[in-house]
């Protein structure tokens, strides 16, 4: 399998980790700007996990000298561990609400 092929099996690990760390310099920026940075890590990580659903390897493969394996099993954990990260940020976000505190902005791009 030639390197461009091997980089698109990565493709959803490249994009999260590309969005968390811009999301994290906009949060460090931007401080007022709180509600925006969590609809649009929210939004990533919907996109994100449609990605990943639609586009679902029908085998195992093996790159990067059998030091990466991507499955059809492993893309539907990946899938439940996105939206369980977008609940946690909704879950986060009503509990400061409730409890009338400040939010840490770190929190939702670091999840």
């Amino acid at each position: 399998m030639d390197m461009l092929n091997q980089f698109i099996l990565i493709f959803p690990e490249i994009v999260l980790t590309s969005v968390a760390m811009c999301m994290q310099l906009l949060a460090v920026f931007f401080k007022d700007h709180l509600r925006f940075i969590t609809l649009v890590t929210i939004a990533a990580l919907i996109v994100l996990g449609t990605y990943i659903l639609n586009f679902v390897p029908n085998e195992s493969i093996s790159i990067f000298s059998n030091s990466f394996e991507v499955s059809p099993h492993i893309y539907k954990l990946k899938s439940l561990v996105l939206f369980l990260s977008i609940m946690s940020i909704v879950i986060y976000k009503s509990l400061i609400r409730i409890y009338d505190k400040e939010v840490k902005i770190e929190y939702i791009t670091l999840i």
